[in-house]
């Protein structure tokens, strides 16, 4: 009596099978994911090190930010790479102080000359 009333139960163990025969076959994907447990333990002895650099992406990015400045102070250095163009550039900067310093001086003195103060 007590094994008739186990039928209901055995019939719909026994309507599982192709479901079962299902997970059978994933033994072996199982066990490549079990022998990569190694793996995931190293992985996750990196958490630490991933939090220092994920606190590493604000200054990354503020770095990433003077990109521009860079390049443009870049272009301007390369003015004074080569000697001669600093000689040049001195060179045009005392003639061009000294045509301001003639005009002014000869303004001066062609205004005091008009004024009649001799």
């Amino acid at each position: 009596m007590d094994v008739g009333g186990l039928r209901p139960s055995l019939e719909r163990t026994s309507a599982l099978g192709p479901q079962l025969e299902r997970v059978a076959l994933l033994s072996a994907s199982l066990a490549e994911v079990a022998a990569l447990r190694p793996v995931l333990d190293s992985v996750a002895q990196l958490r630490g090190t991933l939090a220092s650099v994920a606190a590493l992406r604000e200054p990354l990015e503020s770095l990433g930010r003077l990109e521009p400045p860079l390049a443009t102070l870049a272009g301007a250095a390369r003015l004074i790479d080569h000697p001669v163009r600093i000689i040049v550039g001195v060179i045009a900067a005392i003639l061009a102080w000294g045509v301001v310093t003639f005009v002014a001086v000869r303004l001066a003195i062609g205004g005091a000359l008009a004024r009649g103060v001799r």
